[in-house]
């Protein structure tokens, strides 16, 4: 439904690689705009990649409070907005307004339905969302003949073997289940998502470890 292309035949994915990642600040509520190379994982699944930047420090200080951080991915907006988004500011400098200052007015903006992220108000598309922090995503792709459409839940079921599979090469249908279940049992989730022309992905999270501290 969205212009995410997959940009080259070496990802994994469609990527978002020009959208305003806004977020506010948990303490002080000020917002940031960056952009960050953002992949899509699924329906309602995207990672995000962070830099020790302004928005790392509020994605910590949020995981420190045990709540999420609230956020929206800005897709279509004005040449003078994006460039404002990257001007080099000290945290808590919100660049939507150095965007207004760029106009010589400042910059309509709209509060977002399902948070309380404040976007510009005539951008094409605005995705919200919350980060999900205290896990670890990995993902393996393969270059194989990818899945028929509509069976990716069905590849981690016991014992199955999708129509099609090449039956030279041995196998007895647990793989995945197994990976399933070693998941679940760390508290995270495993999925997939397939393209019939390049292969399948297999997204898996599992619970990160709490940082020890130093005696």
């Amino acid at each position: 439904l969205l212009p995410i292309p997959t940009h080259s035949e070496h990802d994994s994915g469609p990527y978002i690689t020009a959208g305003l990642v806004i977020a506010r600040n948990p303490r002080t509520g000020i917002q940031n705009v960056s952009i960050n190379r953002i992949q899509v994982h699924g329906p309602d699944r995207m990672a995000i990649l962070l830099l020790p930047r302004h928005l790392y420090a509020f994605q910590r200080t949020a995981e420190a409070a045990g709540e999420p951080l609230e956020l929206a991915v800005v897709i279509g907006v004005d040449p003078l907005t994006m460039l404002a988004s990257q001007a080099i500011t000290p945290i808590d400098h919100d660049e939507l307004e150095i965007a207004g200052a760029l106009h010589g007015a400042p910059l309509p903006v709209v509060k977002c339905v399902s948070n309380g992220v404040k976007v510009p108000a005539f951008a094409e598309i605005v995705i919200e969302g919350r980060n999900r922090f205290g896990e670890v995503r990995l993902s393996v792709l393969d270059r194989g003949p990818g899945l028929p459409p509509g069976q990716e839940a069905a590849v981690f079921e016991t014992f199955t073997r999708l129509a099609g599979s090449d039956r030279a090469v041995g196998g007895t249908g647990l793989g995945l289940a197994t990976c399933r279940k070693i998941a679940e049992r760390h508290d995270g989730e495993i999925w997939c998502a397939a393209d019939t022309d390049v292969g399948t992905t297999i997204h898996f999270t599992i619970k990160q470890r709490p940082e020890e501290e130093d005696d």
